[in-house]
């Protein structure tokens, strides 16, 4: 019997392939509106959209209650990068008041749209990579929740990225060099280690403010920096001129800096690295 009555509530329950399926049916009021219910459901069943998770939480509750504190134990990107990026997802319109249910990919355009075509306060737009690092973040949210069963599906797998240019215009070629150390003085003479490890070892920006005087070994000459994103150290052989400004900076303090002044932060080493750019007249990645 496909539809039955228990007390004043009609019940549905049937066997598929070995699995039963039960519940209630308390919308029903004749046997007519059961029978009509369990058709649906069986129906519902066939297709795979029975029992699946409706969407019905609201996605800045699950970021800030679930996905914040997930992504602080198990994203190493999260204290350089995420943490910038998800008050700027959650604040937005398209997201802000909504559940995952009604985020549609129609909606995830529209942000993405809206994020191309937003003017920053340097008179800028934004670049496509910054667009697509954040639709990327946005698809891990949706991720998780699918993981947790909060929601069933990711509409960000339907959403195009953006073709990005990251291509280096040019190098720092071998006369420029001079020129550019020329440029270190004064106010710009906080950089002259910065520089002098970046031509000398090819390290990142970020890696050189993190540096630790336990991951620079003279006997061997290599430095030993940390992998942001497999977590494991790769070594990078010190030249003379990067050895020199290691062991002068180690001879007045015991800690390791090659970092900006206290009273300056990445954004002013940002534009202080522009300025020399640009009185040097080279264009490309910092």
């Amino acid at each position: 019997m496909p539809v039955h009555k228990r007390a004043s509530k009609w019940h549905y329950a049937f066997c598929i392939r070995g699995v039963r399926f039960r519940g209630a049916i308390p919308e029903a009021r004749t046997k007519f509106e059961a029978e009509k219910a369990e058709t649906k459901i069986r129906q519902e069943v066939y297709e795979g959209g029975y029992g699946r998770p409706s969407g019905e939480k609201d996605f800045v509750s699950f970021v800030e209650e679930v996905f914040e504190p997930w992504a602080r134990e198990n994203k190493r990107s999260f204290k350089t990068n995420d943490k910038y990026k998800l008050p700027m997802i959650c604040e937005s319109k398209c997201f802000k008041g909504k559940t995952f249910a009604q985020i549609s990919p129609l909606l995830i355009e529209k942000y993405k749209k809206e994020r191309r075509e937003g003017v920053m306060e340097n008179k800028r737009t934004r670049k496509p990579s910054t667009i697509n690092r954040e639709l990327g973040l946005l698809s891990t949210i949706f991720s998780l929740a699918i993981k947790y069963g909060v929601t069933y599906s990711n509409p960000c797998r339907e959403i195009p990225w953006l073709p990005e240019n990251n291509n280096r215009v040019r190098y720092l070629l071998d006369e420029e060099e001079p020129q550019l150390f020329a440029l270190l003085n004064g106010r710009r003479a906080h950089l002259l280690p910065l520089v002098t490890l970046a031509i000398g070892t090819g390290m990142r920006r970020g890696d050189q403010l993190n540096l630790c005087w336990e991951k620079v070994d003279f006997q061997r000459n290599v430095i030993y920096v940390p992998n942001s994103k497999t977590g494991k150290d790769y070594g990078v052989p010190m030249n003379a001129d990067v050895r020199d400004t290691l062991l002068q900076l180690r001879s007045h303090t015991n800690r390791l800096r090659l970092r900006v002044h206290e009273s300056e932060n990445k954004q002013a080493l940002r534009r202080s690295q522009e300025s020399v750019r640009n009185g040097l007249s080279v264009s490309g990645n910092s």
